[in-house]
C-alpha cells in the first residue's frame, strides 16, 4: 500500500512540474484589436543582462523591454487603439519560456535573447532581428590557457561543460566535444546565469556565453576569461510570437518606418544604456 502511495505522489509531481513547464497565454489576434479598438496583449521573457532584467525595484530593463515598449506607442498612436499589457513568467529558464510561447495564441510576445534559426522558424514566428551578438568560449580565470583546440584533451583532462538545454550553446557545446575533445563531460542547467555560477564553482569547468552576459560578469569583477577558440560570424536575436501570429506582420512594419527603428535615437540610446560603449563597439567589429 505504501509503495503504491509513493508511485501516486510521484506520478503527480511529475504531472504538476510538466503542467508548469508548458504553461502556456492567450492574447488577442491584432484583427480583433482593430476591430474592437482596444485589446490584451500577454508578454513574457527569460532574463537576460542587458535585453531583459529587473532592476532594484523589480521593475523589468533592457533591449528588448524598449523596443516592445517603442512598439506598443506606435501601434497605439499610429491605429488609434488601447493595448492592455500583461506581463507573465518568472524569466527563470530558457526552455520553459520558450515552449509557453510557441503554445500560446494570439497577442503573446516573447521578450529575451532568442537565436533566429530555421528550425525555430516551424515553430514561431520571429520579430525582425534587434541585434546580432556573437558567443564566446568561456572558463574561470585559473584554469590553463590553450593555444589551439587541440590542446583541450590535455590541458582540461576531467574538465565539465554546463549549458542550458535546447540552446545555441548547446549545439555550439556538442559540435566542440565531437571535434576537439570527445571525453568532455556536458551537464544540463536551466539557463545561461546557472551554467555561468556552476562553472565559477567547479573552476575545471568551460561554458559558452553571449557577449553581454560575459561583459557583466566582468564588469562585476568575476574570475572568468575567454578562450582561445573559433568565434562564429554572430547570430541574429529577434522577440518570438506564437506561430501564425497576425502581430508578426505589425513587427515588420515597425521595424521597417522611415530609416529603420534600429538607426533610431531611441535604439541606439537603448543599446549604449544598456551593453556600454565598449561592448557596442565590439559587436559592431564583429560585424
Amino acid at each position: 500500500m505504501f509503495k503504491k502511495l509513493q508511485v501516486f505522489i510521484l506520478l503527480f509531481l511529475i504531472g504538476v512540474t510538466q503542467a508548469y513547464s508548458q504553461k502556456t497565454y492567450s492574447g488577442d489576434t491584432w484583427k480583433d484589436v482593430k476591430e474592437k479598438g482596444e485589446g490584451n496583449i500577454v508578454l513574457t521573457y527569460v532574463e537576460t543582462p542587458a535585453f531583459v532584467f529587473k532592476d532594484a525595484n523589480g521593475k523589468l530593463q533592457g533591449i528588448c523591454v524598449d523596443i516592445v515598449n517603442s512598439f506598443i506607442s506606435y501601434v497605439q498612436n499610429n491605429y488609434k487603439v488601447k493595448l492592455n499589457v500583461k506581463y507573465e513568467g518568472d524569466g527563470s529558464n530558457f526552455k520553459n519560456f520558450y515552449e509557453s510561447v510557441k503554445g500560446s495564441k494570439g497577442g503573446v510576445i516573447g521578450l529575451g535573447n532568442v537565436t533566429i534559426k530555421e528550425q525555430r522558424r516551424k515553430e514561431v514566428a520571429f520579430s525582425p532581428a534587434y541585434i546580432k551578438s556573437i558567443a564566446l568560449l568561456v572558463t574561470h580565470s585559473s584554469a590553463p590557457d590553450i593555444a589551439d583546440p587541440s590542446e583541450m584533451r590535455t590541458k582540461w583532462a576531467g574538465f565539465t561543460a554546463y549549458v542550458p538545454k535546447g540552446t545555441t550553446h548547446e549545439q555550439r557545446m556538442i559540435s566542440l566535444k565531437e571535434r576537439y575533445f570527445p571525453e568532455l563531460k556536458i551537464e544540463y542547467t536551466s539557463s545561461s546565469f546557472e551554467s555561468f555560477d556552476k562553472m565559477l564553482d567547479d573552476k575545471k569547468a568551460i561554458c559558452f556565453q553571449d557577449i553581454a552576459l560575459y561583459w557583466d560578469y566582468k564588469q562585476k569583477s568575476k574570475p572568468v576569461k575567454t578562450v582561445n577558440y573559433e568565434k562564429d560570424s554572430g547570430e541574429e536575436l529577434a522577440l518570438i510570437m506564437p506561430l501564425g501570429s497576425d502581430w508578426e506582420p505589425l513587427f515588420d512594419e515597425f521595424f521597417s518606418v522611415g530609416a529603420g527603428f534600429k538607426s533610431s535615437t531611441i535604439y541606439r540610446s537603448s543599446l549604449m544604456r544598456h551593453l556600454g560603449k565598449e561592448v557596442v563597439q565590439m559587436l559592431k567589429m564583429a560585424q
